[in-house]
């Protein structure tokens, strides 16, 4: 609980790490333009996180369809020879 205290942002990405390091700095300096450029960052960098995720779930569908509906023909198969 303590390392975390010191570091409340360690387990995150190395570019997010920074940025909401660059931000805190840019914050205690009373820096708000600075500060904003620094949030904008970040959120467009996670906006395009979660559009990557999105993507990579549609594309996963479809592999998982295939494999179900592949398994229900092969077992089709077998009692049909039956």
């Amino acid at each position: 609980m303590k390392n975390n205290k010191i570091t409340p942002f360690l387990k995150l990405p190395t570019h997010e790490r920074f940025v909401i390091g660059d931000a805190k700095v840019h914050f205690e300096n009373k820096d708000m333009e600075s500060v904003d450029r620094e949030i904008n960052e970040l959120a467009n960098f996670l906006i395009s996180a979660n559009e990557r995720e999105i993507k990579f779930e549609k594309q996963s569908k479809i592999p998982v369809f295939l494999a179900v509906v592949s398994i229900i023909l092969n077992v089709a198969c077998a009692f049909w020879k039956f």
